[in-house]
């Protein structure tokens, strides 16, 4: 068993033991997508430490060290030399990503999953502010046009952006990507706390930079944003920076890798959107008396959640690639 001849507590879960192992493997060859495992964060944990240990180990016995030199050596390297730590076979990664990105039926799926959720995040906003419209002179009238909009401005940078990846204009899609995460940083917050969504739409620019930034929103509690994520769409996008101008000129292959990676990215962001605006609908129409499925028509919810479930389960180019959001990163 995995889990005895890694020497791991023959206690654990041998089943999910063999399922980490083995998807840790898969992310390794990179070659297709792997399947998700049902397991804890303590088996998780506890088999990339064991792995870890072994590798560390297996390298100071070729290298005569001690194992702790070893390790104090890869600490450092994380943080100065990240790229130099790669253990995949980058030509074979590389390889596989332009496969998966040229795949028709893959950018069919990933056009799917993101016009799909386009629609559904459209029209529900077009029926709340249609509703704020009604309820004129009321309180809660300024907090549904102020979603709305909000809503409508996300899903307008999204096929914007779109656009600019079909014309190939790589670091201008880049850049609307990035304000992209803005809208799902506010769309959340809203999400969060209702309750000051009137507040967002009276502040003026000091309000908005002391609790409305970007940086005040994901230093909140109960998020799951990157900062380092953030960083990277400026690079990218947010301001001329040697990373971000490589954009403007890939090669042909690389030119087809990116084509896939931002409209991956986009799919996540605006799916990561979509759902803080459920969520949020549910709670606005119990606070303020209406019924939710007369804005969020159950039809195309249940289309775009389809779309978007299987883009997740075979679009293998998310699992090839370091992540979505890094389209200069190491399948380069």
């Amino acid at each position: 068993m995995t889990e005895l001849a890694l020497g791991i507590d023959a206690s654990f879960d041998a089943k999910e033991f063999d399922d980490v192992t083995r998807l840790i493997l898969e992310v390794h060859e990179g070659a297709v997508a792997p399947q998700t495992v049902q397991a804890g964060a303590e088996t998780v944990g506890t088999v990339c430490e064991v792995l870890a240990a072994r590798l560390a180990g297996m390298i100071a016995v070729a290298q005569n060290v001690h194992p702790n030199k070893v390790v104090a050596k890869l600490s450092k390297q994380v943080r100065t030399d990240p790229g130099g730590l790669e253990m995949s076979d980058t030509a074979s990664l590389r390889k596989a990503a332009i496969e998966a990105a040229s795949d028709q039926s893959l950018q069919k799926l990933r056009v799917d999953a993101l016009n799909t959720l386009m629609y559904a995040m459209h029209w529900s906003a077009v029926r709340l502010g249609a509703l704020g419209d009604q309820r004129s002179g009321n309180s809660e009238a300024s907090i549904f046009v102020a979603v709305a909009n909000v809503a409508i401005t996300a899903q307008q940078l999204a096929e914007g952006a779109a656009n600019l990846v079909e014309l190939r204009n790589y670091y201008s899609a880049a850049a609307l990507a990035r304000q992209l995460v803005e809208f799902e940083y506010l769309m959340w917050a809203f999400d969060d706390d209702p309750s000051s969504i009137g507040d967002w739409a009276q502040s003026d620019r000091e309000a908005r930079e002391l609790r409305w930034s970007p940086r005040a929103i994901y230093g909140r509690d109960g998020n799951e944003f990157r900062r380092s994520d953030y960083g990277r769409h400026c690079e990218q996008g947010g301001h001329p920076t040697p990373v971000g101008v490589q954009l403007s000129l890939p090669d042909p292959d690389h030119s087809t890798t990116i084509f896939a990676l931002l409209l991956g990215d986009l799919i996540l962001h605006i799916a990561a959107i979509w759902a803080s605006q459920q969520s949020l609908l549910v709670k606005l129409a119990q606070l303020f008396g209406f019924e939710e499925s007369t804005i969020v028509h159950v039809d195309e919810r249940d289309r775009a959640r389809s779309c978007l479930e299987s883009w997740k389960e075979f679009d293998r180019l998310g699992h090839i690639s370091s992540h979505y959001s890094d389209p200069t990163g190491r399948v380069e």
